[in-house]
């Protein structure tokens, strides 16, 4: 079992003695929110999807997993099921990011919608307030990372760009757009 397993369970066992109920958002699908945690349910197709993506099946549980307003930008895993990053994209063309030197896949976007990307050693990626794409750190540091931020009611992306809240989990700071 991979270690970040032990996270994503004590999130889950948060989550679930909330008692979630389901919400069905126009548009965006349906969300589960426990208090103020949200997690999106992934329909069969998209589970499927994910499986075939460079995403382990384990983080499934956590897709679009944020605190506050479901319809809110944000969520962790909300790109599934991970398209490859091409710069060229309509998503993308206005931001006028640089080609990437290696593959990368969408991941999730900030509150602000500046994406996220991740690679195949799952890596994560940011864009950064210099339009360049900088290294944040492990897939699992940064789910780590986001899920303590959750469970203390604060969403991941509100301390990114803090050196001492990052270096705890071995992430670089991502000083994005506000």
């Amino acid at each position: 079992m991979p270690q970040i397993q032990q996270h994503i369970d004590r999130f889950l066992a948060v989550f679930n003695d909330g008692s979630p109920v389901e919400e069905e958002i126009e548009y965006l699908g349906t969300y589960r929110v426990s208090g103020s945690l949200v997690t999106q349910r992934l329909d069969q197709r998209l589970q499927q999807a994910w499986s075939a993506s460079v995403v382990p099946d384990f983080y499934q549980p956590l897709y679009d997993m944020k605190v506050g307003e479901p319809a809110r930008a944000g969520g962790i895993f909300s790109a599934a099921p991970f398209a490859e990053y091409d710069p060229d994209d309509p998503q993308y063309t206005g931001l006028g990011l640089p080609a990437s030197t290696e593959t990368l896949f969408d991941f999730c976007t900030d509150n602000c919608g500046s994406p996220y990307w991740i690679n195949r050693d799952l890596r994560v990626f940011a864009r950064n307030i210099d339009n360049d794409i900088a290294t944040v750190g492990s897939l699992e540091d940064f789910v780590r990372f986001a899920i303590d931020h959750a469970l203390s009611g604060e969403n991941w992306y509100t301390h990114i760009s803090d050196r001492s809240a990052t270096a705890n989990y071995n992430l670089e700071p991502n000083e994005g757009f506000d």
